[in-house]
């Protein structure tokens, strides 16, 4: 609470599932992107030591947030993560790496309780840190870097399950 800046105090302590660390977060509307890691540091050398997770947040009460989906993923989290919101419900993720090469990653955020996220091969660890229309600014070892993104083209998901047959399961 910022009400009296003399005196701040926390009003709610929300615990995110699957992560031990969370690095960054961003807002859109009414719903929070969270990302951070599943593990934090093993030690003070070891840099983050996790996967990288993906939490949203239904923020239509910021003095009571709701998780609504953590997702963990098979990406490295770097600490110089961050995630900002680019509109359309759509959020931009970098300081993030896939089996070492650094990746940008748009979030789509349509349905908060079901997110998408895909990775992009990035030449250079990004760290997007504003958005303005469809463009997207990020620093990285090479200097400013400027995105362009018009729509997210996340491909639909899908899943099988094979189930095994059997006599019983025929008759039923």
């Amino acid at each position: 609470d910022v009400s009296n800046p003399a005196a701040m105090s926390i009003v709610k302590q929300v615990q995110i599932p699957e992560a031990r660390l969370i690095g960054s977060m961003a807002i859109q509307g009414n719903t929070a992107i969270a990302v951070g890691d599943t593990l934090g540091f093993y030690d003070a050398l070891s840099g983050l030591t996790g996967n990288l997770t993906i939490t949203s947040l239904d923020v239509t009460d910021p003095r009571n947030p709701k998780v609504l989906q953590t997702i963990v993923t098979r990406l490295s989290y770097n600490l110089d993560q961050t995630v900002v919101p680019i509109g359309n419900n759509t959020f931009a993720a970098g300081g993030t790496t896939n089996s070492g090469k650094p990746v940008l990653l748009l979030i789509d955020a349509s349905n908060p309780s079901q997110l998408r996220f895909l990775p992009y091969d990035a030449s250079v660890l990004n760290r997007p840190v504003l958005s303005s229309g469809n463009l997207f600014y990020a620093l990285g070892a090479t200097g400013l870097s400027i995105y362009r993104l018009d729509t997210v083209a996340v491909p639909p998901l899908t899943a099988a399950v094979p189930l095994p047959k059997s006599e019983r399961t025929a008759e039923q």
